[in-house]
């Protein structure tokens, strides 16, 4: 792979949209494993950039249980990351519900905080804050 230099390190913004589509090119030729394998063997540190899919996949990750399902009321199951800590008297997963879903817990942060009641009302009324509508039962 030849690449023009520019003329001095100063011009290397100019030039970086150029280059970086001259490095996606060449990289999309080869697939990540035998990237990583070259790289590596040039002494050239380097390792793959996983999304949760390969996370999630990697057999170390599933070995040391590190994914977690939990039950979603509105997904239904979801994996989710597990504490990469454990303490031996834990007999459960570190997971211990879902996610919230937007503004699940809205009335019972503010009224932790200190907000009356007629004030989180006139909030939800006027939009100003949002209550996820399962929450409300």
């Amino acid at each position: 792979m030849k690449v023009e230099r520019p003329a001095e390190s100063c011009n290397q913004e100019q030039h970086r949209e150029a280059l970086k589509e001259v490095i996606d090119t060449k990289l999309r030729t080869r697939t990540r494993a035998e990237w990583t394998t070259d790289l590596r063997r040039l002494g050239i540190p380097a390792g793959p950039i996983n999304n949760l899919a390969d996370v999630f996949a990697d057999p170390q990750v599933v070995h040391c249980g590190l994914v977690e399902e939990v039950a979603h009321g509105t997904i239904g199951q979801l994996k989710q990351a597990a504490s990469a800590i454990g303490m031996s008297e834990m007999t459960e997963g570190s997971v211990r519900m879902p996610p919230p879903m937007l503004g699940e817990h809205t009335i019972d942060v503010l009224s932790e905080y200190g907000f009356s009641d007629e004030q989180i009302d006139a909030w939800l009324a006027s939009q100003v804050v949002l209550q996820h509508e399962h929450a409300l039962g």
